[in-house]
């Protein structure tokens, strides 16, 4: 005699709808917030980018400052070196007090200077290797800021859309969690009535349907 295996009864059709529908309803959720989580990753890295940009513009007009800042230091290191080659030469058969004392304010504001330029003058060397970094010439700082100034524009633009894209999603994810409560609520009543395929699946593809519409609007 062969031995009788039990099988478990089939899944009732019934229930396998409800399955079913809620699949349907609960997928373009899911892809919502896949969607979300791309959208934010690349609004993250154009505000990174202006944010590069913005400091590279911010670097350009540094350089133009301490250039100008720096060659009027360089002006005014060679009058002092001038006044105090002339304070020598006018002193030079004086030896005394007065004239030492005089030589020594001559000699102070040169030295004074001369360190004030070579300040500067690293600083400027320091801007100069950033801008480098950034692909950017000192030769030719104005058509580079130009086009550093339409960049900016350009990406402000880029991120003002896509914060309103996440600002639309978000707004969409929140109907369609309301509508997934809708549908649990509206399957909870239907498996309830048990039997009732007919009206599960209108209620079901109701819903979906109008789910879908939100996700097909935001995503295009």
């Amino acid at each position: 005699m062969r031995p009788v295996r039990c099988q478990g009864p089939p899944m009732d059709k019934h229930l396998q709808l409800l399955l079913q529908l809620r699949d349907k309803v609960t997928a373009p959720l899911r892809g919502i917030k896949k969607y979300s989580g791309q959208a934010a990753e690349a609004l993250k890295a154009s505000r990174d980018q202006l944010k590069q940009l913005q400091e590279a513009q911010d670097n350009i007009g540094s350089f133009q400052r301490l250039q100008q800042t720096l060659g009027e230091t360089e002006s005014k290191l060679k009058s002092a070196r001038k006044h105090l080659r002339a304070t020598a030469d006018a002193f030079a058969e004086n030896d005394t007090t007065k004239t030492s004392d005089a030589m020594l304010a001559a000699k102070q504001a040169p030295d004074k200077l001369g360190a004030k330029f070579n300040v500067q003058q690293q600083n400027l060397r320091s801007l100069s290797a950033k801008l480098k970094e950034a692909g950017i010439s000192t030769d030719n700082l104005a058509a580079d800021d130009r086009q550093l100034r339409a960049s900016i524009a350009a990406t402000t633009a880029s991120i003002e859309k896509q914060t309103a894209a996440l600002e639309a999603q978000k707004k969409v994810q929140k109907r369609m969690n309301a509508l997934k409560a809708q549908h649990g609520r509206q399957m909870e009543r239907m498996a309830m009535l048990g039997g009732a395929s007919a009206g599960v699946k209108h209620v079901g593809q109701r819903i979906a349907q109008t789910g879908l519409r939100p996700v097909d609007a935001f995503m295009q």
